[in-house]
């Protein structure tokens, strides 16, 4: 079982954190949802691949190009959790039954309801970039076992974006395996992980990149936790170092580069910086799994019902953009208040697991 405790508060770069929760932390994710689901993946809606009416300005311009990498921050941010729930002590203590119920509670439900969705929305219709998403019984049953991005698919389906979701579930058995039978070494087998993932990159294979990319990140964000409080001038060093590999030529998945290099910065910087603990910071943070799954879904039926399945015309773009983004946040905010966090604690007290710490992690 896992071993419950009172949770501890200390104080660190000017923000309150408990050991529950580091808002900080959260808010890095939100962003990070936010930058795929509003600039990278506006395509959805817009019809244009990597661009969008804010092209020009620099930070919009690189998510247009490589806000694919947001995706590797979320690896990294989801094994610094895991890392900080269920390995901040000298023994790993959650059982199968604990560990798997509390995944299913806090990914199955919002999944399901999007595949759905999706899978209604797509029958009725083909948006403007959608034509090559796969929609048919064998992707679905993938889907609903959380298998849609295993190699036992076909490139992309039904609700895009929870691709990184399956990998996921793969790098939490991994940890699960990892940490229950040589948590000592949890993390010298972090750091092969991830750098065993790095070279997998060099895969010519979409699927075996995409499983490689997870593990590598997953498991640099342990590596990450585990230095956590490491003198400033790591998190820069980092930093300048994964600049500096990113401008050179490619020869592993430039994700994976940024996962073990700037990503891993920006979390060990993350902590010290109060403002990220500002409530609209952490609430995206709440909101960014609702936000992550339900951007698609939004897009691709405004994009059907309202403007035929066709690219939005430039002078209606700003427009359609923002009316958008409103009610993805708006949907997101409720679906994490009446629908997420309902059903999580549903599933968790049905299976009799409900450690406080455990529903952090994702």
């Amino acid at each position: 079982m896992l071993v419950h405790k009172k949770p501890e508060r200390r104080q660190q770069g000017g923000a309150q954190l408990s050991r529950d929760r580091i808002p900080q932390v959260d808010a890095v994710r939100g962003i990070a949802a936010a930058a795929v689901a509003f600039v990278f993946h506006v395509h959805f809606l817009l019809g244009d691949y990597r661009t969008g009416p804010l092209d020009g300005l620099p930070v919009f311009t690189w998510l247009h190009a490589y806000g694919w990498t947001m995706v590797d921050l979320f690896f990294v941010v989801s094994g610094y959790i895991f890392a900080h729930v269920y390995a901040s002590g000298e023994v790993f203590t959650a059982g199968a039954r604990q560990f798997w119920v509390a995944r299913f509670a806090r990914l199955y439900p919002l999944h399901l309801l999007t595949l759905v969705i999706v899978a209604i929305v797509l029958a009725l219709g083909t948006p403007v970039t959608g034509g090559s998403i796969r929609t048919d019984g064998w992707h679905f049953a993938l889907n609903l076992l959380m298998l849609q991005e295993s190699g036992l698919n076909d490139r992309f389906s039904f609700n895009i974006p929870t691709w990184s979701i399956s990998v996921e579930m793969l790098c939490y058995a991994i940890f699960f395996l990892v940490a229950g039978l040589h948590f000592k070494w949890l993390v010298t087998w972090s750091a092969m992980l991830a750098l065993g993932g790095l070279a997998l990159t060099i895969s010519g294979d979409p699927s075996v990149v995409h499983i490689a990319r997870g593990i590598c990140g997953f498991f640099a964000g342990i590596i990450v936790y585990r230095h956590r409080n490491a003198p400033v001038v790591v998190p820069l060093a980092l930093l300048a170092a994964g600049a500096i590999l990113f401008l050179l030529p490619k020869v592993f998945d430039k994700g994976s580069v940024l996962a073990l290099t700037c990503w891993a910065g920006v979390l060990m910087l993350a902590p010290k910086v109060a403002l990220l603990g500002w409530r609209p910071f952490t609430w995206l943070g709440d909101l960014s799994y609702s936000i992550y799954l339900i951007h698609a879904p939004v897009f691709w039926s405004l994009n059907i019902f309202v403007f035929g399945g066709e690219r939005v015309p430039d002078e209606m773009q700003p427009v359609a953009l923002a009316g958008a983004v409103a009610l993805i946040l708006l949907l997101s905010d409720l679906s994490y208040r009446f629908f997420e966090t309902p059903a999580r604690r549903a599933i968790n007290a049905f299976g009799k697991t409900q450690p406080p710490r455990a529903a952090l992690a994702t």
